[in-house]
């Protein structure tokens, strides 16, 4: 077995006041307690001008004019009586101009009017088969602080992320002018690595979507699936932020990045955030003890049993967040050093933490607490029993408690 010593703490102190004329009894037992380590876009709709009715224009139908033609004169010979009546020769009749036939009424209205120009297509149809042209230009970033809200938290910087630490993480998309992008359908899914999960609220997994809480439900400790993220609020801003709330859980080596996509119908814009590597956490914070007073007399006569005048009694808060780390927890306690010719082992410190009953002696006996899990309990039901001894003298009496943990090799 090899024995590592986590912290060696003054928890216990147990004074015995008692005044030379003995006439006043007193027991003091002042505490000492370990302070805890810190913890760390309206599409424009074009509009389509619709153009008046076709012009009608005037035309007449033209026909061939008619010329008129003389009247023929038959032709009278002239007769001489001495001689015979030469025959008659017929004068042929002059020629005339074919007239064009005139059309009928409704021939020559369709022949007049002009073609009719097909009417152009309203707005709403222009836009259901030639929409405008979306454009995207959004862009997504990602950061982390240590905390449960962005706004109280601290830079991680060169912290050190412990097991069971809180962490936000933030995810910014800048909409950058896109036009066209119908932004109330606008989703994200996000997930943490495995060393990491998803921070639950007493509501439920909590986000924020511009500084307003969210509840959604998670698929799994490590992944938000789709979330909607679009509302009356976001589709008018100029950028959308995400707070998700995450806890550091174990150390595992294969280290991976927290991602964010969001997305809108046919775009997408993603990133990713590389959150610490976690530490894991072995930690103790002790109770202090205070047993007021008696007097020499009463420990001369007799046992003096001495209740802890503090209340609540304290709490013991052991953390050990490495699952294959075994070992365990132990105490021990040094003599009070009651008079001349004291041997400790006379005064015996009781109190029950959690499941256990711990009686440590005053003679640096060490004694199990727990088996090296961790431990976050009250002490309840403290006493200091003092044997009787004949050699005790007025004084301050005190004992200190060490806390160890143990491992094995």
């Amino acid at each position: 077995m090899r024995q590592t010593k986590l912290m060696t703490l003054v928890t216990l102190a147990c004074a015995l006041a008692i005044p030379l004329s003995s006439l006043t009894p007193v027991l003091a037992v002042d505490s000492g307690t370990a302070a805890p380590a810190a913890q760390v876009v309206a599409a424009d709709d074009a509009a389509t001008a619709t153009e008046a009715a076709a012009p009608s224009a005037d035309s007449a139908t033209a026909t061939a004019p008619k010329e008129d033609v003389p009247a023929v004169q038959p032709s009278t010979p002239s007769v001489t009586p001495e001689t015979e009546a030469e025959p008659a020769i017929p004068t042929p009749a002059p020629e005339t101009e074919a007239v064009a036939p005139t059309p009928a009424p409704e021939a020559e209205a369709n022949a007049a009017a002009p073609a009719v120009k097909p009417m152009p297509e309203t707005a709403a149809a222009a836009d259901k088969h030639h929409p405008e042209k979306e454009e995207w230009r959004a862009k997504a970033t990602g950061e982390v602080r240590l905390g449960t809200i962005w706004n109280t938290g601290g830079p991680v910087g060169n912290a050190t992320v412990q097991a069971n630490d809180h962490l936000v993480v933030r995810y910014t998309l800048n909409y950058n002018d896109s036009k066209n992008i119908d932004w109330k359908k606008l989703t994200g899914t996000f997930t943490v690595p495995t060393n990491y999960q998803l921070a639950p609220s007493a509501q439920g997994m909590t986000i924020r979507v511009n500084g307003r809480s969210q509840v959604v439900t998670a698929s799994g400790t490590n992944r938000l699936n789709n979330i909607l993220l679009g509302t009356a609020h976001t589709t008018h801003a100029k950028s959308i932020i995400v707070d998700i709330p995450v806890v550091a859980k174990d150390d595992a080596r294969n280290q991976a990045k927290a991602t964010a996509e969001f997305n809108v119908p046919k775009h997408h814009a993603k990133t990713e955030v590389a959150l610490p590597l976690p530490k894991h956490k072995l930690s103790l914070d002790v109770p202090g003890f205070f047993f007021g007073w008696t007097s020499v007399k009463a420990i001369a006569s007799g046992q003096v049993v001495q209740n802890n005048v503090h209340a609540p009694n304290g709490w013991l808060d052991f953390e050990n967040t490495d699952p294959n780390l075994k070992g365990r927890l132990t105490a021990s306690m040094s003599s009070f050093n009651l008079g001349d010719g004291y041997q400790p082992g006379g005064v015996t410190l009781k109190f029950s933490v959690g499941k256990y009953q711990v009686a440590l002696k005053d003679n640096s006996t060490t004694t199990t607490i727990g088996n090296g899990q961790s431990i976050d309990a009250p002490i309840d039901n403290s006493q200091l029993i003092i044997d009787q001894f004949d050699g005790v003298t007025a004084g301050t009496k005190a004992g200190t408690i060490t806390w160890n943990y143990t491992t094995a090799p």
